[in-house]
């Protein structure tokens, strides 16, 4: 950290973003290393894979080598742009003029040819995917979350709702005061690309207590399994033993 302050200048302050390897040894590490950070009077932050993608940071840019991908930052959805041509001719402009290194020109270049828009002021997150088997409907369950402390909103959305630019931003601002989303379809398909189809896919019964197919009672906020009782996790429905499952009965349990 003292050579850091060193390189930056005493009076400034760096931003730092730490971004590990995925897994609790690398969140371990994360964790420590922003304290640390803010403890010496830096802003830090942490920047992990998608949480649907085992892989790690640099095992995703071999990956993909895209010139524009999607990102979260401070609960917003924003997306990134590179225009190759004109980063290509700023490299060669810098390499010309500067007493830089390839890379170091291409670092530099970065910022003059890279553009950054927000395009959602919230940012979803798909939690499963539930299918009623007996009307043949079937929602994605999303989890929208806010800037600034604003509690989470939890929501169903349709095919025809996440495949169309219009049709998502009308669920998004019906489901959440002010949620707006300004992107375009291909953004949203390939967000949907990326992050549907690693969700769990979770059963549903159109109607509150006993399941006699799979052998449960299932209520709004409990379930009983063989005699043990289950609680609804953080996504909204029951994780028993070899099945999850949640019902779309709007009834009270009693």
């Amino acid at each position: 950290m003292a050579a850091l302050k060193t390189a930056v200048g005493a009076n400034k302050k760096p931003l730092l973003v730490w971004a590990l390897d995925k897994g609790n040894a690398g969140e371990k590490a994360i964790r420590k290393h922003v304290a640390r950070s803010q403890q010496e009077g830096c802003k830090s932050w942490a920047a992990l894979p998608s949480q649907f993608k085992n892989e790690d940071w640099n095992d995703l840019h071999n990956d993909t080598h895209r010139n524009d991908f999607y990102f979260q930052f401070d609960s917003r959805f924003y997306w990134f742009k590179l225009d190759i041509e004109r980063h290509l001719k700023a490299v060669e402009r810098i390499l010309d003029s500067e007493k830089l290194t390839k890379e170091e020109a291409t670092t530099k270049a970065l910022k003059e040819s890279g553009a950054v828009n927000e395009i959602a002021n919230c940012y979803p997150t798909p939690l499963h995917f539930q299918k009623s088997e007996e009307t043949d409907e079937s929602w994605y369950y999303l989890k929208l979350d806010f800037p600034q402390q604003r509690p989470n909103v939890k929501a169903t959305f349709t095919a025809s709702q996440l495949t169309s630019a219009s049709e998502f931003k009308k669920r998004l601002l019906h489901v959440a005061k002010g949620a707006v989303y300004t992107g375009d379809t291909h953004q949203l398909d390939r967000f949907c690309k990326n992050e549907l189809p690693h969700i769990k896919e979770v059963k549903t019964q159109n109607f509150i207590g006993y399941n006699k197919a799979l052998g449960v009672y299932v209520f709004n906020d409990i379930a009983v399994q063989n005699g043990k009782l289950y609680t609804l996790n953080e996504e909204d429905y029951f994780s028993l033993e070899h099945v999850d499952i949640k019902t779309l009965s709007n009834l009270s349990s009693g």
